[in-house]
């Protein structure tokens, strides 16, 4: 039994070994795994969250781009809501818009697309471009990446509703609840 632990051990230091040395995008998503949703539990607005996300995608990962494209209210299109990276055009300035049921928009140039549901409805898009290793994800790394977005997803629905809540879809403007809710600290602020 002690040999038996001793070579799992010596295994699971080598199969380690390897994956630094010749796949460092693996170690890098299971470091992703730990730290980005906590990092995202921080975050209150989508906009938020996205910025975080994609920045971390860029700067952690090594990815030449990322873009995250959150569903309208009507749930018939996606637009970009936050981007890092190379982004040409009208992607970049937050305006590149898909349907849900169509093909990612070329301006995006994504080499790794993972689809967020939440409860079975399309939620958001993560858009990311080529690592800049030049390596490729394979199966298991989109897996790892497609289990991060679906944790994701409840956090992102949340900030959805919250800002639904929070501003008129017509408008664009904040809700008169909000302006009600500001005057009394501000008036208890003053008395103080």
């Amino acid at each position: 039994v002690r040999g038996h632990l001793l070579l799992d051990r010596l295994a699971g230091g080598v199969a380690s070994a390897i994956d630094h040395g010749f796949f460092p995008e693996k170690v890098l998503l299971r470091r992703l795994r730990r730290t980005l949703l906590a990092d995202m539990a921080g975050e209150t607005t989508i906009d938020g969250m996205g910025r975080r996300l994609t920045s971390t995608l860029v700067a952690d990962l090594g990815a030449t781009s990322a873009a995250l494209l959150v569903v309208d209210d009507a749930r018939e299109a996606y637009r970009v809501r936050a981007s890092a990276g190379v982004l040409p055009g009208a992607a970049a300035a937050g305006e590149a818009v898909m349907p849900v049921e169509g093909p990612v928009p070329a301006g995006l140039s994504c080499d790794t697309v993972v689809r967020v549901d939440f409860r079975g409805e399309p939620l958001a898009l993560i858009c990311m471009g080529s690592l800049t290793s030049g390596a490729r994800l394979d199966d298991d790394d989109r897996d790892a990446l497609a289990h991060i977005a679906q944790q994701l997803a409840a956090m992102i629905e949340n900030a959805r509703l919250f800002e639904l809540a929070r501003i008129d879809a017509l408008t664009g403007l904040a809700r008169s609840d909000v302006f009600d809710a500001r005057p009394r600290p501000q008036a208890t602020r003053s008395a103080r």
